[in-house]
């Protein structure tokens, strides 16, 4: 539906703006400002987005009521053709068969609408759970971005504490500098965090998959085991 598009559209725009280029914007202007707005705008969608979904599942559902009366009712006109038939009955018939039509027409025209809304539907909830992922992205990075800002204005304050100056020219290369060194620690320190949670991981399994392993042996061993008992039991007399 065309509105349903309108949404869609939009949510595909957001997902796939340049989050690194604002955060670039707003750390260039040691404000939030730039990202925050982005998150409310990716909220609002998200919203629409549910609104949307909500209403256009209650038409599939009316959608699917709608075709289970119908189906017993042209169910029902069916066999009335056949025992008007049966009886001679040809003109009453051919009055039911009449109707039994109009309703097999419009039994078909519902049975379209409803896969055209589940369609609906799947794309929807497809992009609400995009949208709230980078939702989820976003506000890491703002995080983040917060942490960066904090940074830079702490690099820019002590640079103007040792230099006596206002931070300009090749003097902000220099304040630049030493915030690509502070983003660097931050990534390292991410960095050492994924490993090690890898590395638990890791463990993690290999201690899972010898236990396992060793679970296994000892019932060979007690199958075994007790298959040699039995076969050395006296046989009996």
């Amino acid at each position: 539906m065309p509105g349903y598009q309108s949404i869609l559209d939009r949510v595909g725009l957001l997902i796939a703006a340049n989050v690194n280029a604002l955060l670039e914007r707003a750390l260039g202007a040691n404000s939030v400002a730039v990202f925050d707005e982005y998150v409310n705008r990716m909220n609002g969608a998200l919203d629409a987005l549910q609104t949307a979904e909500g209403v256009e599942r209650g038409r599939a559902k009316t959608l699917s009521r709608q075709i289970d009366e119908l189906e017993v009712e042209a169910a029902r006109l069916d066999e009335d053709v056949d025992r008007l038939l049966d009886r001679g009955e040809r003109t009453l018939a051919a009055a039911r068969q009449a109707v039994y039509n109009t309703k097999s027409s419009l039994l078909e025209q519902l049975q379209e609408d409803l896969a055209s809304s589940q369609q609906q539907v799947a794309k929807l909830a497809d992009s609400r759970a995009k949208l709230a992922a980078q939702i989820e992205v976003a506000q890491s990075k703002r995080q983040q971005l917060v942490a960066l800002i904090e940074q830079k204005k702490a690099a820019e304050l002590r640079y103007k504490a040792q230099t006596g100056a206002h931070v300009s020219g090749p003097d902000r290369m220099r304040t630049g500098d030493i915030l690509e060194r502070a983003r660097q620690e931050l990534e390292v320190a991410e960095g050492k965090n994924e490993a090690a949670a890898a590395t638990l991981d890791a463990r993690i399994d290999d201690l899972l998959g010898t236990d396992e392993i060793e679970a296994q042996l000892q019932a060979r061993e007690a199958k075994r085991l007790g298959g040699r008992k039995t076969e050395q039991l006296p046989e009996p007399k």
